[in-house]
This record gives structure tokens, C-alpha cells and sequence, in this order.
């Protein structure tokens, strides 16, 4: 299967929603294809300068903002990963780059139990944070954790290249465990510089 491609120093998950500011003629012709054609395109992570083998597939879901000048303001949604076999920088009549492309199968594991622990872990990342309850989901998606949890891209790029989803889950638990007692101690830190000394904070040996 040929898929367009937007390469951008990003990884994204399937089921994601993202904004894109679209500015370039060459994915200026891309999105205008998405809407006259309904293609599909493919977003394949550079990382360091190095474009990698797995990427996902995205569609246009709307167009929230056009400017008098061209450029554009979309949100595109992730649909599935593929597995790239060849690139394609130039296309006849196109600007935008391709690549072949084959489907990957990811293993639909997912595990109960794992989703309440990331689910607990998140909830307790959170308050300590003091993160407003109301902004506060009670049903954690991967897809909204693991950006926000302190992978680098390549590691979230592992996460992304996983063949099945409870080694996903597994992987996301891990990172929370890492930074739970990290994100508390900078915590009781930023306390302390809040407290500046004030002998009213000050608790007296038993």
C-alpha cells in the first residue's frame, strides 16, 4: 500500500486527535488531497535526523482554521500503525513524499488489571501535582498518558513498536513507578521553599 507522508519529530498513537498548523506548499497539497480525495496519510517519527520503520496512520478530521495567506489549521486522527518497506521522497505530480507501506497486527492483550493501575498511578501523579479533580479523568486511555509521563521520543517510540498492548501497559506502569517518588520529593522541595521557614510549619520532636 503506498501512504503520503508527513514525517514530523513526533510519535503518535493510534486513537489520537492532534492538532496540526499546516504551512508548507508541499502538505498544503497533502490536506487538500485528504479533503478532494479522502486519502489517508502517514505520520513516521524522525528522531535524531533518523527517519524510522513504524509509523501511523492518520486522517483528516477537520479543518478548524484557514488563513488569508494559505496556511491552515487542522486536527487529524490516528487510526493504526504500519511498517514502512520503502520511501518514496519524490511522487509523480506531487510535492509530498510516500512510502509502501504494510499493516501491522498489534496483539489486543490488553490487561484489566494494568488499566486500573495506570489508571491509580495517574489519579495519585495528579494530586500530587494538585491537579483540579474535575480536570482529573477517571478513565486513563494510553494514548492520553503516554506522552505526559516523561518518556523520551525513542521511548516512546519503543512503546509505539510493541506487538501487543499489555506490553504497552507494562511499559507505561514502569515509567509511572519511576516518576511517582521523583515528582513527590519535588514536591515536598517546592513546599519548602513555599514555607520559607515560617516556624508555624515547624513540627516538634515527639
Amino acid at each position: 500500500m503506498t501512504l503520503a507522508q508527513f514525517p514530523l519529530q513526533i510519535v503518535v498513537f493510534p486513537n489520537e486527535v492532534i492538532p496540526l498548523h499546516i504551512f508548507e506548499p508541499r502538505y498544503r497539497q497533502l490536506i487538500s488531497d485528504c479533503q478532494t480525495e479522502e486519502i489517508a496519510f502517514g505520520i513516521t517519527p524522525v528522531i535524531d535526523g533518523q527517519r524510522k520503520d513504524i509509523g501511523t496512520k492518520m486522517h483528516l478530521a477537520s479543518v478548524t482554521k484557514k488563513y488569508a495567506d494559505g496556511r491552515i489549521d487542522i486536527k487529524a486522527q490516528a487510526s493504526s500503525t504500519y511498517l514502512v518497506a520503502n520511501f518514496m521522497d519524490v511522487i509523480p505530480e506531487k510535492l509530498y513524499s510516500a512510502a509502501e507501506v504494510s499493516p501491522r497486527t498489534v496483539i489486543d492483550n490488553r490487561d484489566t488489571a494494568a488499566s486500573q493501575n495506570i489508571n491509580r498511578l495517574m489519579q495519585e501523579l495528579y494530586v500530587i501535582m494538585r491537579i483540579p479533580r474535575k480536570r482529573t479523568p477517571t478513565d486513563f486511555a494510553l494514548h492520553e498518558v503516554v506522552h505526559k509521563i516523561g518518556f523520551t521520543l525513542e521511548e516512546e517510540y519503543t512503546v509505539l513498536s510493541s506487538e501487543d498492548f499489555l506490553s504497552q501497559q507494562k511499559a507505561v506502569i514502569k515509567q509511572l513507578e519511576k516518576i511517582l517518588p521523583r515528582v513527590r520529593e519535588m514536591e515536598e522541595i517546592r513546599k519548602r521553599i513555599e514555607l520559607n521557614g515560617d516556624p508555624r510549619y515547624i513540627i516538634p520532636p515527639k
